[in-house]
């Protein structure tokens, strides 16, 4: 029987390979964890099941010290083969080439990018496991201590935070966000979150969100960092570091934030060092005073309120908590709330494109019907007297796409496309099928597929690939994507040069 090796300390690592930190190795790091991110974006996104299995798996393996059979990425090492003095990588990684004179040196340097490599992947591809399972366990039975300390105004009505909770959070809702690393435990062995920062969900990038918060919410996580930097400083001079290697050091594993006027910098140079200054971000307050801070990059995730120590912000009534809905289907659409919808659709294929008729409610009630007659404008009769043409414009003012304002028009259709594609998404997975999509460069939907009896999963992606790399593409499309259960996800970038369909237009061909 196996036992899982013992990992070393910090100190031991150290002195095994860190007093000088070798380039080649270090290169090794940074190849091991982007490559762990780039895996975890295919590996960790679908359906949930799915995707707790793989996270499991990948933990189970490097538990037991078996990399080998994880399945993950293999390194390249072709930056150690590049023989021209010239070349970027060579000259920001000062690897030796192998020659005559110095076989011994290349051999050394290919060793050490490998366990570097070894130890980023490793590394990394745990804690993107441990952190994905952490946001699927949400709805686990896990103890929920007393209530948190709101640390800002806001409803203190601390019994009723369920509706905060994140099963219930979608885009447009105001939600408790943390850190992958923030999940500590406590004298019980409970899980806790230590502090977490409130905000709007606007997105969510492989897995992980994206919120925009307050200046208040802002400087706390600058605060907070700040506050891991010293942590972290105290820890290694304890494991015996000084002077440079210390601040280099820190800088590397928590990078330095501050305020710069209304712009926060980010500086991720000792991170990053082939990037030189670009790894230098301005990350500056949109239109209404909130910042995205690091969403995309950072793992963060939605916590319920009952596992935190500490929140900052102001949390919202109920009533308060959504501030806008996101369009599920139609990239980048937000429309102020979700009364209008559409009920019932019928659709024709005809030589200038689909034509349409479909019936709108409001707040329950039939109140229009749209009709498109196929390259036409969209249209829409009054049904009732509960949607007049000012309350219909209203509307379409406060909706955005991609941020900007919309027509009546654009409202019309993007509100057929998103229940069309949410019946068709729920009859895949039903039926346990995978739902397919190419798109342009705005989201606009070209072409749609069905490919029956295969599940959306890791295993399967490079299969669909295959699949729509032979399919005729339309001319505008610029990438595929795939329904992953909540989500639509990218599946692979169209060539420009892809050949035109045939009539201007694929049809849905199930598979």
């Amino acid at each position: 029987m196996s036992t899982a090796p013992e990992r070393p300390t910090y100190s031991e690592d150290m002195s095994r390979h860190d007093r000088k930190p070798d380039a080649a190795r270090e290169a090794g790091l940074r190849a091991g964890r982007d490559s762990a991110d780039r895996w975890a974006q295919d590996a960790l996104a679908g359906h949930p099941a799915d995707v707790t299995a793989e996270a499991r798996r990948i933990l189970a393996g490097l538990a037991h010290g078996d990399p080998a059979a994880l399945d993950l990425p293999a390194p390249n090492l072709n930056d150690l083969d590049r023989t021209t003095p010239a070349a970027d990588t060579t000259a920001t990684l000062d690897v030796p080439v192998p020659t005559a004179e110095s076989p011994e040196r290349h051999t050394e340097a290919t060793t050490a990018y490998l366990v570097g490599y070894i130890t980023g992947l490793m590394q990394r591809a745990g804690e993107r496991c441990r952190a994905v399972l952490q946001v699927l366990a949400a709805t686990d039975d896990r103890t929920v201590l007393p209530a948190p300390t709101i640390a800002a105004s806001g409803t203190d009505d601390r019994d009723t935070l369920e509706y905060l909770h994140p099963d219930r959070l979608r885009v447009g809702g105001i939600g408790v966000f943390a850190r992958d690393w923030a999940w500590i435990r406590d004298a019980h062995g409970r899980d806790r979150v230590r502090v977490a920062f409130v905000g709007v969900l606007v997105d969510v990038v492989n897995g992980w969100a994206v919120f925009a918060c307050s200046r208040t919410v802002a400087e706390a996580i600058v605060a907070d960092q700040e506050s891991m930097r010293e942590a972290e400083r105290a820890r290694l001079s304890a494991a015996g570091l000084r002077g440079a290697e210390l601040d280099t050091a820190v800088d590397e594993r928590v990078c330095p934030m501050r305020f710069d006027g209304d712009d926060i910098i980010v500086d991720q140079r000792a991170t990053y060092l082939e990037h030189g200054d670009a790894a230098i971000e301005r990350l500056r307050p949109d239109e209404n005073g909130r910042y995205d801070v690091m969403g995309g990059a950072w793992c963060w995730s939605a916590v319920a309120p009952g596992y935190c120590d500490r929140i900052v912000g102001d949390l919202p009534t109920p009533a308060a908590q959504q501030q806008y809905v996101a369009f599920t289907h139609v990239t980048g659409m937000h429309a102020p709330h979700q009364l209008l919808q559409i009920t019932t659709l019928q659709q024709t294929r005809t030589r200038d494109g689909v034509a349409f008729t479909a019936e709108l409610s409001l707040d329950g009630e039939q109140v229009a019907t749209i009709v498109n007659r196929g390259g036409d404008p969209t249209v829409w009769t009054p049904t009732g007297e509960g949607l007049g043409t000012a309350t219909l414009q209203r509307y379409a003012d406060a909706c955005r796409r991609y941020g900007t304002p919309t027509t009546v028009e654009q409202v019309l259709a993007a509100l057929v496309t998103e229940y069309d594609l949410t019946r068709r998404a729920a009859a895949a997975d039903a039926a346990g099928d995978t739902l397919l999509r190419a798109v342009d460069d705005d989201g606009a939907l070209l072409d749609l597929l069905t490919v029956t009896a295969v599940r959306p999963g890791h295993g399967t992606r490079e299969a669909l690939r295959h699949l729509v790399a032979a399919r005729p593409a339309h001319p505008d499309a610029t990438q595929w994507e795939v329904w992953g259960g909540t989500a639509w996800h990218h599946l692979q970038h169209i060539p420009l040069a892809a050949p035109a369909p045939r009539d201007g237009v694929v049809p849905e061909t199930p598979h």
